[in-house]
């Protein structure tokens, strides 16, 4: 009966050590490693949390449709564009956000959907620039 107790503290020590050790290379699906080749030389280096949301995030990417990821694709080479202060403005904003309530961001967001497209626009949003589907970031 000891050797249970024993054993499963055996499996979760080994468990956690295994998350701090983070994720090895190899242990990615062929897809995951396609879509995070750039990451590779410096994969090991990378937080075993910073390798796991990389990892969340290559799976969301395959699960996109073609028209979301050149979206997200201009989304990305829009923000390369931007100068170091502008970026730093928009971390801050989206940091700001992220610390809304929920009944908050849900405000904003019907406010957001309610503007005219033309008002979209002054802010570089609007129908090529609205990020449709991103509720709860």
């Amino acid at each position: 009966m000891t050797r249970r107790p024993v054993l499963v503290l055996a499996l979760v020590l080994a468990s956690g050590a295994a998350q701090a050790r983070g994720i090895e290379w190899n242990q990615l699906s062929p897809e995951e490693r396609s879509v995070l080749g750039g990451a590779k030389p410096r994969w090991g280096e990378l937080a075993p949390e910073q390798q796991q949301r990389l990892r969340d995030g290559a799976k969301r990417w395959q699960e996109l449709t073609p028209e979301q990821k050149e979206r997200t694709k201009q989304g990305i080479n829009r923000w390369r564009e931007l100068p170091p202060e502008q970026q730093e403005a928009v971390k801050q904003r989206r940091n700001w956000y992220r610390e809304l309530p929920d009944d908050r961001k849900q405000e904003l967001r019907d406010t957001w959907q309610r503007l005219p497209e033309e008002r979209k626009q002054e802010f570089g949003g609007g129908a090529k620039g609205s990020r449709g589907g991103r509720k709860g970031r």
